[in-house]
């Protein structure tokens, strides 16, 4: 009867650990799995903060840059202003004794988020230093122009131009 009564006993407490540490595993792997969602919601969170600090910043910005739009512009032609680009041009190119052609071409209407533009083509011929002073005069003048693409050609001594660019307007 001992003997029963000993392996009943050792039989229960075997079981028993059994039990607990099943539950124990069941435990640990659920814990292991809610630190991991935990973790996910640190990084969001942090993520989260991060943002609304930045939000507030740029809405400072924001309003401090609306003080400057006026100013903004005064700075570029709007774009009625740019039907007298080609003549205004034209009329430089002639100070620095410069033979210049400037056709307007295809235009982009001014968004929130990009100015307008005119695509323009010039072409004409002179002295090449005439050329380099003329540009330096347009690159300080009240026009901002992008070129795109400028060919010289060497005629004896005169050179030849052909440019295509862009004209931005507010």
């Amino acid at each position: 009867m001992f003997k029963k009564q000993l392996i009943l006993t050792i039989s229960t407490a075997v079981g028993a650990m059994i039990i607990f540490g099943g539950v124990i595993l069941f435990f640990a792997s659920d814990i292991k799995g809610k630190a991991e969602e935990i973790k996910q919601l640190q990084n969001t969170l942090g993520f989260r903060l991060r943002a609304s600090d930045s939000l507030l910043v740029l809405r400072e910005d924001y309003s401090k840059a609306q003080e400057y739009i006026p100013s903004l512009e005064t700075i570029l032609p709007t774009r009625d202003q740019l039907v007298t680009f080609p003549r205004e041009i034209t009329s430089q190119a002639k100070e620095k004794e410069v033979n210049l052609n400037v056709n307007l071409g295809k235009e982009v209407v001014k968004t929130d988020k990009s100015l307008g533009t005119i695509e323009f083509t010039m072409s004409g011929q002179g002295l090449f230093e005439n050329f380099i002073s003329f540009f330096k005069d347009m690159e300080s003048g009240r026009y901002s122009v992008k070129i795109e693409n400028l060919d010289l050609t060497r005629q004896e001594t005169k050179v030849k131009i052909l440019a295509k660019g862009k004209v931005f307007s507010f």
